[in-house]
């Protein structure tokens, strides 16, 4: 059910970059990139909050809870590198800086949102991988039904359809044109 509530935030995202990106207006891009400023400084703080504190005590405040044993300085510095990432594409420069060594435009919500939340997904897959390791990650597997792969699944192509702007900024015939 987590999954599915961070989909759909990520689903919130993704259609607010898009009408932003539709409205040009520059300062609703101002806007936008504030607003994922505000979403990523929480992200950094906490991390920078877990470094701060032993790892003894944060496992013993965590003691008797139902949550899994973490690796707390892992979890901390993922977090605040994610944090991290996340305040700096959301500034104009840093993009700017980006768009020399990457095709991206600057300017586009959309791009600076892909930016954002490709730092979560390697901010996820370490976080994943410094908690144990494959093997820990494979311990604490839940089988999931072919109703939950088919449901990811969905949710992923949904937010593919939702990023290129379909009946947002582009019709179908564009879309398909634009990627082939």
């Amino acid at each position: 059910m987590t999954l599915v509530l961070g989909m759909v935030f990520v689903f919130g995202l993704v259609l607010a970059a898009n009408f932003v990106t539709a409205a040009q207006k520059p300062q609703l891009n101002k806007l936008f990139d504030l607003f994922l400023i505000l979403i990523n400084l929480p992200i950094f703080f906490i991390g920078a909050l877990l470094l701060a504190f032993p790892a003894d005590l944060l496992s013993a405040l965590m003691q008797g809870s139902s949550l899994p044993a973490l690796n707390w300085p892992a979890a901390g510095w993922t977090l605040t590198g994610m944090g991290l990432w996340g305040v700096l594409v959301s500034l104009r420069p840093v993009r700017q800086g980006l768009g020399r060594i990457a095709p991206l435009n600057a300017d586009l919500p959309m791009h600076t949102l892909a930016l954002v939340l490709s730092g979560f997904l390697v901010g996820n897959t370490i976080f994943s991988l410094t908690q144990g390791g494959l093997e820990e990650l494979a311990a604490t597997a839940v089988s999931a039904s072919i109703f939950d792969i088919l449901l990811m699944q969905a949710l992923f192509v949904g937010v593919a359809v939702l990023g290129i702007g379909l009946y947002i900024r582009r019709t179908p015939q564009d879309a398909r044109q634009r990627h082939g």
